[in-house]
């Protein structure tokens, strides 16, 4: 199905993306006044608090990480810097991303029991979830969805009894809200081993409670400037540097009403 990639903005905190002329996905926006704000803490948040920034570390990236820290870390936005933190989002219809590729090396029916079996130890939280068993355009459809992340394990099988490859995904028309979002992430910290992916878990989902509390999905004219005289980023679209794919944000200009 061709792609249209349209982003239309209805408002400053209301915008519309349309995948295709048939799926669309409401974005709702909260402008956050960034005036003296540290560039550094919004542009990367939790990074300060939960990785090691003041040594160099083990690869080219991090070392870029940490070249970048030192230099900037104290540079603020100026006057009429603004963000735009994602508050909400909803597809207008579910739909499932897929090549309908299928194979025998593990069945449908292992994948559900699979799927079935964790919803069934989820014990007291399994009201934050969701348990979908059905069928989808002929064929059979498991998903497991966190209705507070939007998170969802889900497997597509054919009549073969054939799983589709992992890439393939299920994505509901929940609607997605931030703060929800946040507030399970806080209530539901990973108490995991000490080993060293362990490590790796307790840290990415530090991150990811600073990026939903802190992140911007994109800042307006004022803000970007600002970013962009830090001589370390490179703002070019397909940027391959290092330090480049950290900034990534998509960026629009726009004129905020006072």
């Amino acid at each position: 199905m061709l792609q249209t990639n349209i982003l239309k903005r209805i408002s400053a905190t209301q915008w519309t993306y349309e995948r295709t002329p048939e799926l669309k996905q409401n974005l709702s926006f909260e402008l956050v006044k960034l005036d003296g704000e540290n560039i550094f803490d919004r542009v990367l948040p939790g990074y300060r608090e939960n990785i090691d920034l003041t040594s160099d570390l083990d690869t080219r990236l991090d070392q870029d990480l940490v070249k970048f820290y030192q230099r900037y870390k104290d540079s603020k936005f100026p006057s009429d810097s603004y963000c735009y933190r994602l508050k909400e989002t909803q597809w207008n219809q579910p739909y499932i991303e897929t090549k309908l590729e299928f194979d025998s090396f593990s069945s449908f029916n292992e994948q559900k029991e699979q799927i079935l079996s964790r919803y069934n130890n989820l014990n007291e939280d399994k009201k934050y979830f969701k348990l979908l068993d059905t069928q989808w355009h002929g064929y059979n459809l498991i998903s497991l969805e966190n209705l507070e992340t939007a998170e969802t394990q889900s497997r597509l099988g054919n009549s073969d009894n054939q799983s589709a490859n992992s890439q393939s995904k299920f994505i509901p028309n929940t609607l997605w809200n931030a703060d929800k979002n946040l507030a399970y992430e806080k209530s539901h910290l990973y108490s995991g081993g000490d080993t060293q992916i362990d490590s790796w878990l307790v840290q990415n989902q530090h991150l990811n409670i600073a990026k939903l509390d802190k992140g911007c999905f994109a800042f307006n004219t004022q803000a970007i400037k600002a970013i962009q005289k830090l001589n370390m980023i490179n703002w070019k679209q397909g940027d391959s540097s290092d330090i480049g794919q950290f900034f990534g944000r998509r960026t629009w200009s726009y004129t905020i009403d006072k």
